[in-house]
């Protein structure tokens, strides 16, 4: 269960009062397991049930893939992003109202998974939960240097290039039947983290709706291939398998004394309180044969809005046959090589106070590690910069060359803004790209995420409303 006091809950009420950990007939948790009203490959729609406090961390959505019949060949969920890779967009609604939405959720996941979670957690609990396997740790390379290479923890590290799926949970074709992932609500509506629902108490329909994540004949967007033989067919797409899609619950209920306090608390005051909401945008930068520098400029959004922080992520586009077993899939960002630098312009007046092009390495990766309390990013530096000379152990992973194009493929970039105002003219996002090696620039999908912030309300009805602060 969540800690106690971070339920949704009036202030008037102690929480100091209670135990965290009461005996079953002063609180308990109510478990329900629930299929979707509606669900087909493209979409589901579950309807929660107004009872008890839901426990956000802990209630899950369950989720999975399977292997089309037509490819002949093992296929694993992309290694950054697991089972998120099968969500395009999350949406909370309270009757009509939206109060969350999260697009181009597996990008998101993928720059916030590698970028600040610890190593331990990605090895001993993202990768039973999330199906991701980006654990990485210092080995020997392979050329038996002990402490030169970077590679999987716990795989099995020869001397030569290993070809194995390093523990990634395939999708068998021969049973046609994938690993089941789940993914809490915290981490799906990531600014409702420390914001439980008490249910009980709002009258409006509460409704979550998964919109899948579509191939559109296009590889790595939610499989990669793991072995280096067999034909992958793009036009017989990886289906959703709907009988294994469901929604775990977990409804807290203190004891009747507690609850009805609370809801005349409620009924007295109503409640408010402030969250964080995601906007998102997606623009195609076309490849470049041409080795000169260019600036580009895009709009993605915050007009009107008070802006708490911004990523992004410029994923190379997977557009020929052997990408489809690139290790990341879709879920990569180029490195600065491609991406050298950036400025963010918000009330016609630059954030930083360097220009893109004198940018380097080390500014952007400090300005991302202020996003958490300027952690240092949990990116291994081989697959943050390419320039480093010591790579990845595995270097034909799946049997392609180049460590699977992961090398310098997690180059994310982003900043805090604390809470900054924007006024009626969108947040202007320059991009200053270089050629890689002189060899031009790479076509890419730029996906850009600004953290909102938001105001909810239950009103003493039990009405809940939504506005932006």
């Amino acid at each position: 269960m969540s800690d106690i006091k971070s339920l949704m809950l009036p202030s008037e009420v102690n929480l100091d009062e209670y135990n965290a950990n009461p005996i079953p007939q002063e609180a308990r948790v109510d478990t329900q397991y629930l299929l979707a009203n509606q669900i087909n490959d493209n979409s589901c729609r579950f309807v929660l049930n107004n009872a008890g406090i839901l426990d956000m961390k802990n209630t899950k959505l369950v989720l999975q893939a399977n292997c089309s019949s037509a490819n002949d060949l093992k296929l694993a969920y992309p290694m950054g992003t697991g089972v998120c890779a099968l969500i395009d967009r999350a949406i909370l609604r309270f009757g009509s109202k939206v109060a969350c939405t999260s697009s181009n959720f597996g990008h998101y996941f993928n720059i916030v998974n590698w970028s600040f979670t610890s190593t331990d957690t990605k090895q001993n609990i993202d990768h039973y939960t999330y199906l991701t396997d980006n654990a990485f740790g210092v080995v020997a390379d392979d050329s038996d240097g002990i402490w030169d290479g970077v590679g999987w923890l716990g795989a099995d590290i020869s001397d030569t290039a290993d070809t194995n799926t390093k523990g990634l949970s395939t999708l068998a074709s021969v049973s046609n039947n994938g690993s089941n992932g789940s993914i809490p609500l915290s981490v799906l509506f990531p600014g409702f983290v420390s914001t439980d629902l008490p249910m009980y108490l709002i009258r409006d329909e509460v409704s979550i709706e998964i919109v899948w994540k579509q191939e559109n004949n296009l590889p790595g967007t939610r499989t990669i291939v793991t072995d280096a033989s067999g034909s992958f067919t793009l036009t017989d797409p990886n289906p959703i398998d709907q009988s294994e899609v469901m929604l775990i619950c977990d409804h807290v209920f203190f004891s009747n004394q507690r609850m009805n306090a609370i809801e005349d608390n409620y009924r007295q005051n109503g409640f408010t309180a402030f969250y964080s909401d995601m906007q998102s945008t997606n623009n195609v930068l076309a490849d470049a044969a041409s080795t000169s520098a260019s600036r580009l400029n895009f709009k993605i959004g915050g007009a009107g809005k008070t802006i708490q922080s911004f990523m992004a992520s410029n994923n190379a586009s997977l557009v020929t046959a052997p990408v489809y077993r690139f290790a990341f899939g879709e879920y990569n960002s180029v490195s600065c090589l491609d991406q050298k630098g950036f400025q963010l312009t918000i009330n016609n007046q630059n954030q930083l106070g360097i220009d893109p092009q004198n940018m380097n390495y080390s500014m952007m990766n400090n300005l991302l590690g202020s996003l958490y309390d300027n952690n240092f990013p949990e990116i291994p530096y081989s697959l943050y910069n390419p320039l480093q000379p010591f790579g990845v152990t595995d270097r034909t992973w799946n049997g392609q060359p180049d460590y699977a194009e992961m090398k310098g493929r997690q180059s994310p970039i982003g900043m805090k803004l604390d809470n900054v105002k924007v006024r009626n003219i969108p947040i202007d996002l320059e991009l200053y790209r270089l050629s890689s090696s002189g060899g031009g620039l790479v076509a890419s999908n730029l996906y850009t995420f600004i953290i909102v912030k938001r105001q909810f309300s239950i009103d003493q009805t039990g009405r809940v409303s939504v506005s932006y602060s």
